[in-house]
């Protein structure tokens, strides 16, 4: 039917296929060491306090009023729990931040953020976590792909 096809058209022009995900060393400034439990063969570690990864996400590969969860495949390099922490802005306008305990020494998601909703202007993720992790991957899933100006017609 034709709402159903504008939908469409407009879900696809926005980029989205419901999950936008990034290899932690493609996008860090942190150390990519070789590990060959990581999905491509390496991790982003760090041996100090300090800033594992950043990653601006584009406006246009976004939703406006969209509701993302954000999560992080990590683990502990020596099995003691050390602390991620990540931070989630757009413009100068903080959306979330949480702290996450890491302890176990084989990679798992872990949910890196309560559930955000996306104003516009583009998104900033950037941690500030203990050394001793290796950080993998992160991806931003969507929840929500209906703002709340927008109606479904049925």
């Amino acid at each position: 039917d034709g709402t159903l096809g504008l939908y469409h058209w407009w879900y696809g022009n926005a980029s989205l296929g419901g999950t936008l995900s990034a290899e932690a060393e493609s996008i860090a400034g942190g150390t990519a060491i070789n590990d060959i439990a990581a999905s491509n063969g390496q991790a982003v570690t760090l041996s100090a306090t300090g800033i594992y990864l950043w990653w601006n996400v584009a406006a246009t590969s976004l939703v406006a009023g969209a509701q993302y969860t954000v999560d992080v495949r990590m683990k502990s390099l020596d099995g003691s729990s050390h602390n991620f922490g990540l931070i989630a802005k757009s413009g100068s306008t903080q959306l979330a931040q949480q702290s996450t305990g890491v302890s176990s020494t084989s990679y798992q998601w872990y949910k890196a953020l309560p559930t955000i909703t996306y104003k516009n202007g583009g998104l900033l993720l950037s941690d500030w976590s203990d050394a001793g992790l290796a950080v993998d991957q992160i991806r931003i899933q969507l929840l929500s792909p209906q703002s709340t100006d927008y109606q479904q017609i049925s």
